[in-house]
């Protein structure tokens, strides 16, 4: 099937080495056509300073880390936008700022990103398949959340090294927090050659989360805000979402809240943004600030803005059916 992006195509024209040009995502048809849902939308929407984030797309053209931070935002707008809602881009804080009958609401938008152990695992995963017999298992040894990416190799080396030489043995890597442990069964019938103690790394890694939540909602905090604001944090880079613990937000993560991190926020909303068509954009957690007074509950009206709990692809279908029948409403004769 051919898949035609054209929203894409105008915003990285002549920039055929843009990670986000039609070329790059022939291999990726998920993430082009989810894009393009988010662009299109923006385009039809057309709201204020709109030109700004067009800029910032094509400056930032070789800048994963970059262009998928402004993914984020652009997906909470268009979200906006498909929802009817007033609002124009910022040049400076809060990112967007939409007209509501309550008054105006500032939203800041902002994602965090870690490369944990899962991709020591499928490296490793996939260095090993030609060592037969070899089974490796990673354990963490200490409370580090993140380790170097840029020296992955001195793990990996190591321990394919071990492996085809038949050693039985561990290795510790302490600056990394994890340990390696190497063996060799022949006649295991097991798919996976690397297995990881999940439950001790989630364990580690919720405790991380957290932190790196604080460190996003206390920057975010410590800034002046004319309207009232909320921070919409999109956690999509930091796990894997099927392992959300839910209800309540984790509890580490609350007593940092309740510390007084949010500051001048009115209160701090969690989303996690699929990266391909057929994945929801869901509200995960939402939280008020107990320091602020003016009660009003900016998440609820965050939920019923954006309406993220429906995946991307099911929007555009409304929204097609929407406009079908406005169309036919408006072609009647009176």
């Amino acid at each position: 099937m051919e898949h035609s992006f054209p929203t894409i195509e105008v915003w990285t024209k002549d920039l055929p080495q843009h990670l986000f040009h039609v070329n790059q995502l022939a291999g990726w048809p998920g993430l082009g056509d989810s894009l393009e849902i988010v662009l299109n939308d923006l385009e039809r929407w057309s709201p204020k300073r709109l030109d700004s984030r067009k800029t910032t797309f094509r400056t930032q053209a070789n800048n994963e880390s970059k262009l998928l931070d402004l993914r984020s935002e652009l997906v909470i707008a268009a979200s906006l936008a498909r929802n009817r809602v007033t609002f124009e881009f910022r040049k400076d804080s809060p990112d967007l700022l939409c007209q509501t009958t309550g008054g105006p609401v500032g939203i800041e938008v902002t994602t965090r990103q870690r490369h944990d152990i899962r991709r020591l695992h499928n490296t490793l995963e996939e260095r090993l398949t030609e060592v037969s017999g070899a089974r490796v298992k990673l354990t963490r040894i200490g409370k580090e959340y993140k380790f170097d990416q840029t020296r992955i190799e001195e793990i990996v080396g190591p321990v394919v090294l071990a492996a085809k030489n038949g050693d039985d043995s561990t290795l510790s890597f302490p600056w990394a927090g994890v340990s390696v442990n190497i063996w060799h069964d022949s006649e295991s019938e097991a798919n996976s050659q690397v297995f990881w103690n999940s439950a001790q790394d989630w364990d580690i890694h919720w405790a991380g989360v957290a932190r790196e939540l604080a460190n996003s909602v206390r920057s975010k905090g410590e800034k002046v805000y004319a309207v009232p604001t909320i921070a919409v944090v999109d956690i999509t880079r930091l796990f894997d979402s099927s392992h959300w613990p839910g209800g309540d937000i984790p509890k580490v993560l609350t007593s940092h809240l309740n510390a007084g991190i949010a500051g001048s926020l009115e209160g701090v909303v969690i989303v996690q943004s699929g990266f391909l068509q057929s994945a929801a954009v869901v509200i995960l957690e939402s939280w008020a600030n107990p320091a602020k007074t003016e009660g009003r509950d900016l998440a609820t009206w965050f939920n019923s803005a954006t309406q993220l709990s429906i995946p991307l692809k099911l929007q555009q279908v409304i929204r097609e059916q929407i406009n079908d029948l406005e169309e036919g409403s408006n072609g009647q004769d009176s």
